[in-house]
């Protein structure tokens, strides 16, 4: 599945048991003895696909209703000026459609309030390396460096069972606002459940994490140099592999 046409040449997967963390496969370039490098465990910055993680946290703290209204309001936050990836603003909005059209200017918003510590914890607490030093908003837009291995078990420890850190009420919620639009819905395996795509500042990498009954699908796609292209977008290239690995798991 990971063979396929791409104007880069990095590519990584990873498939994790939901209910156990269990890794079922992993891999890291499209062919190890041409280039023996494993792209899984390489630290990419992350995207949007944090934004899950800094919702269920507002959630939990009372931050926000998952159907409250949240700001896409244009703001300056010192010299940090977020834009939103469409260029455009949308307004006052209700925080679920915020999510899970992966709006930029309501992750910062949330973020400035519950403050940048309390974040870092939070992804600490779910297993993401967070290095120590200044951080700044642009934490909830994904600037953060993780591996797909990494990411694929947060999202295990976020959505799986026995985590301490969120209510189950609160990670439902999340989950519902990722599962309110479904990519190719015709194309979908009856298992799937959510997904989240990400791509990062200069269009350098492009992720996307999808959740089933049983399984986390990560996929990564980007040049090994960490150059940039035009096509790295998450809902356009990672999303397609992930669907294709998704409906493999559940196919007889």
């Amino acid at each position: 599945a990971a063979r396929r046409d791409r104007p880069v040449d990095g590519v990584a997967v990873v498939v994790l048991e939901r209910g156990t963390g269990s890794v079922v496969a992993m891999a890291g370039s499209d062919s190890f003895r041409d280039k023996p490098f494993n792209a899984a465990l390489a630290h990419r910055p992350a995207g949007s696909t944090l934004k899950p993680f800094l919702y269920a946290l507002a959630l939990e703290r009372g931050a926000m209703g998952i159907e409250g209204q949240v700001s896409d309001h244009p703001a300056k936050f010192g010299s940090y000026e977020p834009k939103n990836f469409s260029d455009d603003f949308l307004g006052a909005m209700r925080a679920s459609d915020a999510l899970s059209e992966s709006r930029n200017l309501p992750a910062v918003h949330l973020l400035n309030s519950l403050g940048i510590g309390e974040f870092a914890d939070f992804l600490a607490g779910h297993g993401l390396r967070v290095p120590p030093g200044e951080l700044g908003l642009d934490l909830a837009l994904g600037s953060l460096a993780v591996s797909p291995l990494e990411l694929a078990t947060a999202y295990q420890r976020l959505f799986g069972p026995g985590n301490l850190l969120v209510s189950v009420a609160s990670r439902d919620a999340v989950m519902k606002a990722l599962s309110h639009r479904s990519p190719g819905a015709e194309q979908l395996p009856s298992e799937m459940v959510a997904w989240k795509t990400g791509t990062s500042s200069g269009r350098r990498d492009a992720w996307c994490v999808g959740i089933s009954h049983s399984h986390i699908v990560t996929v990564w796609l980007g040049n090994l140099n960490g150059r940039g292209h035009p096509d790295l977008v998450g809902s356009t290239s990672a999303r397609p592999l992930m669907v294709d690995i998704m409906a493999r798991l559940v196919t007889p």
